[in-house]
């Protein structure tokens, strides 16, 4: 998530201070005083482009800066991308970065390390690159879950195998890790339809290749009550942003999609370690080797073996539209999602696109357990309105 819609959601200013001193602490062994200001003119700060989603020194490394950048160089529509390619160039151009700079993080004392770091802020975690070692340090943002950490590392430890960038070191208590720096592009940033098959095609390979380590059958009842407590748990412990009556519009919709389950149906669930997030942003492909990596496993846990799947074909991340493209699944339109199963002719029932809706709720709702949080995310109430047009739900 860039700092620009970080601001909008969270004190994010504040949480990044508490974070970045508690780094430079742990890891540079220095205690500093962390300001985040707006349009500081202090010479010894770090700058913030909150719509490129960096934070650095102006003694940085302009080659490593714009290949970090790079990212947001491309767009599919051809002015776009040109007018997009522009900004970059001039953003990261040492004479005219102060235009596209709004902020300013003031560090006291200052340290010369600084001048090697470069910073993007994600949705629970701070990536610190050191350019010169090559390694990425994923800091846990202050105050924020540390299970968002912890399984990256156990996805790491537990299945080397996978397509991950090296890991390096970690913190037992989930406070953070480092893993090898790498320069990549996602699948949604590359113009090359070859590069993005093949890509597409190896993540597929990997994730199967998990869910046949971890398979297990379990009861569907057993299942939908676990995650109906669950849901009601994250609802109840939602920022104070959320009020009363928006509490219950949710739990109104999980007891809509609850309602379709048959209490004494046998039905088994087939649940397997999912990835969370598999969604185009998420599959990066290297510049030079074009190697796969597959990041953000933040969200990882068990669930329905069609959950990535579906996540990934219903792009529900988002969720506008979300009901016409669950309904494609249902009637066999769109079956990009077959990959998951072996299978071919396999087809969904409502029961299984229903426990795929329950289980996404869910992710919901862990992202947004964020403390300080200032404005509600859109997105979950999209997500609800689109689950309400879903008139094909009742279960028979």
């Amino acid at each position: 998530m860039r700092i620009d819609l970080l601001l909008k959601r969270e004190n994010f200013p504040k949480t990044f201070e508490k974070s970045f001193s508690r780094f430079l602490e742990k890891k540079l062994k220095v205690t500093s005083i962390v300001n985040w200001k707006d349009y500081s003119s202090h010479d010894r700060s770090l700058l913030v482009n909150d719509r490129l989603n960096v934070i650095y020194s102006k003694n940085i490394n302009r080659k490593a800066l714009r290949s970090i950048m790079s990212e947001y160089a491309y767009h599919p529509n051809l002015t776009r991308h040109f007018l997009q390619k522009i900004y970059v160039l001039l953003a990261s151009y040492i004479y005219l970065e102060w235009f596209f700079t709004k902020s300013r993080v003031e560090i006291s004392p200052w340290i010369g390390e600084l001048d090697n770091l470069c910073i993007v802020p994600g949705n629970h975690s701070i990536r610190i690159i050191d350019l010169q070692a090559s390694i990425c340090r994923v800091v846990l943002k202050d105050g924020f879950n540390a299970q968002f950490i912890n399984n990256e590392i156990y996805l790491r430890e537990k299945y080397n195998f996978l397509s991950l960038p090296k890991l390096l070191n970690f913190d037992a208590k989930g406070l953070w890790y480092e893993e090898e720096q790498v320069s990549a592009l996602p699948l949604n940033r590359i113009s090359d339809r070859n590069i993005k098959e093949k890509a597409l095609l190896e993540a597929h390979r990997d994730l199967v290749n998990l869910y046949g380590l971890t398979l297990e059958r379990v009861n569907a009842n057993n299942y939908f009550k676990s995650l109906n407590k669950s849901c009601y748990d994250l609802v109840d412990r939602l920022p104070s942003v959320y009020d009363q009556e928006e509490k219950n519009r949710i739990k109104f919709v999980l007891r809509r999609l609850m309602a379709n389950i048959d209490a004494n149906s046998v039905y088994r669930v087939e649940l397997v370690q999912s990835h969370g997030d598999f969604q185009p942003a998420n599959i990066l492909i290297s510049n030079s080797s074009r190697q796969l990596y597959l990041i953000d496993w933040e969200y990882t846990a068990k669930r329905s073996v069609y959950y990535d799947a579906l996540v990934f074909s219903t792009k529900c991340r988002s969720p506008k539209g979300l009901a016409r493209r669950v309904e494609m699944v249902l009637h066999e339109t769109d079956i990009s999602w077959k990959w998951c199963v072996e299978n071919a002719n396999a087809k969904l029932s409502k029961l299984d696109l229903i426990v795929f809706l329950i289980e996404d709720l869910m992710v919901r709702l862990l992202e947004v357990q964020i403390p300080d949080m200032i404005n509600k995310d859109s997105g979950l109430e999209i997500w609800l309105n689109e689950v309400k047009k879903m008139d094909w739900l009742t279960y028979g």
